[in-house]
């Protein structure tokens, strides 16, 4: 892992540590699908209009460079070839991994000791090392800081390591070569106050505790890649349900802060440029479904949304 992330230009690998410990939240022990389906759950493309501008198009992705992701069918191809602009939850913005770091340690003089005990220390800290961060600098890490570098430890999958760019990365190289412009939906301390801040001390230890679990069982991530090809993001959405019990409010709140709450937040910046139209959109695919998901957020803002692919 060392390695691959040293690869990664700084926002792709943010990128990737956030698709990691998706796939630990994602594949958390099984739980029944969802019965019910949600508004906009079946398509991956969909078209986003308003009378008299040309249209606009959402495209969920999925952060990995599995081939089978990485080969656009065609009406999305011809989506993102016709685009004005293209919006990418990131890409844009340079990050100082300096005080990226210094921004999500501890601030009272306490360490990761003080927080952790014993048998989890001693995980997350060699977890942390194979990463390549210094034991000084992770032992001033808050907990919510390690969830997000190591908490998807156990759910690296053999396409995490390949050398082929995720799918965020050839669509932003995509729309640099075509010298589209490039906006980004997220601010790269937004994304680190998500770990660090917006969570509790207790919510971050209980997370981190359930990542590090030697009895927590797993979904097979196939399943979860054949669910996004199909465009089946009712079935994604099923992953997500809570598998344990004892964590069930904690990982409320963290769904709440990493889909509804950035939903939210992007609408407004979306807007204006949806509004003169040719917009091509790619989130995670996780962000598009259910009364928070940006596709109904968008129709409540007087757009029209219909599902292309």
């Amino acid at each position: 892992m060392r390695a691959f992330v040293r690869r990664l230009h700084p926002w792709q690998a943010l990128l990737y540590l956030l698709f990691a410990f998706a796939l630990w939240n994602l594949a958390a022990a099984p739980k029944a699908f969802a019965e019910t389906a949600r508004i906009h759950g079946q398509g991956r493309l969909f078209e986003v209009s308003r009378e008299g501008v040309p249209a606009n198009y959402v495209f969920g992705t999925m952060h990995i460079n599995d081939r089978r992701v990485l080969k656009l069918p065609g009406p999305i191809a011809t989506a993102l070839r016709k685009s004005r602009t293209v919006f990418l939850e990131s890409g844009t913005e340079t990050i100082d991994p300096r005080a990226a770091l210094s921004s999500m340690m501890f601030s009272d003089g306490r360490t990761l000791r003080d927080v952790l005990k014993g048998k989890l220390y001693t995980e997350v800290m060699q977890a942390a090392l194979s990463t390549g961060l210094p034991r000084g600098v992770i032992d001033r890490l808050k907990p919510g800081a390690l969830l997000m570098f190591v908490g998807g430890a156990k759910s690296y999958h053999p396409w995490s390591i390949s050398r082929r760019p995720v799918l965020d990365a050839l669509l932003l190289e995509f729309a640099i070569n075509r010298e589209i412009p490039v906006l980004q939906l997220d601010r790269a301390r937004e994304i680190f106050a998500l770990f660090t801040k917006r969570l509790s001390e207790a919510d971050q230890v209980a997370l981190l505790r359930d990542a590090f679990d030697d009895n927590r069982q797993e979904r097979p991530l196939d399943a979860m890649l054949e669910a996004y090809l199909e465009g089946d993001l009712d079935t994604l959405h099923s992953f997500g349900l809570i598998g344990n019990e004892k964590l069930k409010d904690v990982e409320e709140r963290f769904d709440h802060e990493l889909l509804s709450v950035r939903n939210h937040r992007w609408i407004p910046r979306l807007k204006p440029q949806l509004e003169r139209g040719g917009a091509f959109v790619a989130v995670g695919a996780a962000h598009l479904s259910g009364e928070h998901g940006i596709l109904r957020l968008l129709e409540n803002e007087g757009f029209t949304v219909r599902r292309v692919h």
